[in-house]
């Protein structure tokens, strides 16, 4: 049967005989959601020839319904109980990373500037070993998955910090690059994807997915294109790969090109392919660095519609043969709404409603959900899922995110 994740619609399908039980629980890949999958129970009526022509048909369907099972109850999900441990271990894993990060700095200051020997850091890599080495308890990953929607609530706070007058200094040049790596990644996949003998529908929701911004660009295109589940894996597999080899190699090359705070959060916010990594990157090199980096990914995701519009032409013209494609309606309930939730409170910000001295107050809230969601990106950091990225579309996938990464930094060191 096909079963379906209601936090990120991500959608599996499950083998009915693997239900023992009336229910079980299943971990979301994709996002670390855990939800139940509910046991079929079907109901069989005998005919009337069967069940004897004296009986009446009514009587035949009571009986039938009295002999079988009542219907299993939706299982209920977890409660704060369960999801209590996990946060524990988050909050006690920060505070012992920016602990060990005070510590080393107040050793050797030049070592840990020069390294980025910060929590951030630590927190990533503690959570990528951990889960890969001895692995993580199931009770843990409740509370631990929290970690993912706490940095999305993060970055919708981090509105107050700007006003519109922070959307126009990106100016038109930094809208431009972006702009120009969003729509030239998609459209320089969708033509290695002929080249690498791709099918249109994979080549579809992989150029979305490294256009834009990784997973939520793919959830979003794969409907338009038809995309399998197994090409949306494979796709969401490629950018995960070259974000984690990106989110440690950003920093200590953004140091080797003496790049500055701004320089830096607008490369992390165009060349990252992922939203979280873009983020965990940025914050690694310095606080500014992240506040730019979320400031250019924001305006990044913001493409979505319009990327998966442009695949979505592409797509029709190739495949569907003029087949109606509900590209817009997908867009709509697929678009990711902590987006939403950032330009609200730039909005906010720019009326005056809150102050920069109001956000100053509640940063410190910002930067802890921030480190639950490192803490989260680490733990749900399986390396064995990765092994599964190969074929054509993984190199074209590499090809662009190397292109992207290197040629967006040219630019930026030149013009920014």
């Amino acid at each position: 049967m096909n079963i379906q994740c209601a936090r990120c619609g991500a959608q599996y399908r499950l083998d009915d005989r693997r239900i023992t039980r009336d229910f079980i629980r299943v971990k979301c890949t994709n996002c670390g959601n855990v939800f139940a999958a509910q046991k079929r129970v079907e109901r069989i009526i005998e005919s009337p020839m069967e069940r004897g022509k004296s009986e009446n048909i009514r009587e035949q369907v009571v009986a039938r319904r009295r002999e079988q099972p009542a219907p299993a109850r939706a299982a209920a999900g977890p409660g704060m109980a369960d999801y209590m441990p996990g946060m524990i271990v988050m909050f006690l894993l920060t505070l012992a990373a920016i602990y060990l990060g005070n510590f080393l700095k107040s050793v050797n200051p030049d070592l840990v500037n020069r390294f980025h020997l910060n929590y951030v850091l630590f927190l990533l890599v503690i959570g990528i070993a951990w889960r890969n080495t001895i692995g993580i308890p199931d009770s843990l990953m409740y509370g631990i998955s929290l970690g993912r929607p706490l940095l999305k609530i993060g970055i919708i706070i981090m509105g107050l910090r700007f006003g519109l007058g922070a959307l126009a200094d990106i100016g038109f040049i930094g809208l431009a690059i972006i702009a120009l790596f969003v729509f030239g990644s998609a459209g320089l996949i969708l033509f290695l994807g002929k080249k690498f003998e791709m099918a249109d529908s994979f080549a579809g929701v992989l150029a979305s997915a490294i256009g834009i911004c990784g997973v939520s660009a793919a959830i979003a295109a794969a409907p338009v294109v038809k995309a399998r589940d197994t090409e949306i894996a494979y796709s969401i597999v490629t950018i995960i790969l070259w974000g984690l080899i990106f989110l440690f190699a950003f920093p200590y090359i953004g140091s080797a090109f003496g790049l500055t705070q701004y320089q830096f959060g607008a490369w992390a916010g165009t060349g990252i392919l992922n939203s979280g990594q873009v983020i965990a990157s940025a914050s690694i090199y310095g606080k500014e660095a992240r506040d730019i980096a979320t400031l250019y990914n924001i305006i990044r995701v913001i493409g979505i519609p319009f990327v998966v519009l442009f695949i979505a032409f592409w797509y029709v013209g190739r495949e569907a043969k003029g087949e109606k494609v509900a590209a817009g309606e997908i867009i709509f309930s697929k678009f990711p709404i902590f987006v939403i939730g950032f330009f609200v409170l730039i909005v906010v910000r720019s009326l005056g409603i809150a102050t920069s001295a109001d956000y100053k107050l509640i940063d410190p809230i910002v930067n802890w959900f921030f480190a639950f969601g490192f803490v989260a990106i680490g733990c749900n950091t399986l390396l064995s899922d990765l092994k599964i990225a190969g074929g054509g579309a993984f190199w074209a996938g590499s090809i662009v995110a190397i292109i992207k990464a290197f040629a967006s930094l040219i630019l930026i060191m030149i013009f920014l």
